[in-house]
């Protein structure tokens, strides 16, 4: 990937999860695709939350037709789990709606996705979510 390629990814991807305490992503698979997250409400708080993803392969081309699981839970607190599988409604976005958090606190989301042919790609982020507003 080009450097200035590399730093627009990047930044994008800081943009498009925009949530306090995030830490670092972590990637593994090796299918050759760029996943991105956005979590709506931002910030996410306690409740009824929407996930979605966005897969392009390296030249930023929509992939669609692929199966995206979003599984997770808080640290530290295994009872608590969630997993989903996403929608694809086109144009690389898939929907994952309905995910509850259940308590504030670090979440840690793993977002799969799965190709036909088999190959995949994980991508593993955590975040704070936030009580819920009176």
């Amino acid at each position: 990937m080009r450097p200035g390629l590399h730093a627009a990814t990047l930044a994008l991807l800081v943009a498009a999860i925009s949530v306090v305490g995030c830490s670092p992503s972590r990637d593994s698979g090796p299918a050759e695709l760029e996943l991105q997250m956005r979590i709506e409400p931002t910030p996410p708080t306690v409740g009824s939350t929407q996930l979605v993803v966005t897969v392009t392969d390296l030249a930023w081309h929509a992939v669609n037709g692929a199966s995206v699981t979003i599984s997770g839970g808080p640290v530290g607190q295994p009872e608590d789990v969630i997993a989903v599988t996403a929608e694809g409604r086109g144009a690389g976005q898939y929907f994952g709606p309905g995910v509850d958090f259940t308590i504030p606190g670090t979440w840690m989301v793993t977002v799969r996705v799965e190709l036909r042919g088999g190959l995949w790609k994980e991508r593993e982020e955590s975040f704070e979510v936030r009580p819920a507003s009176d």
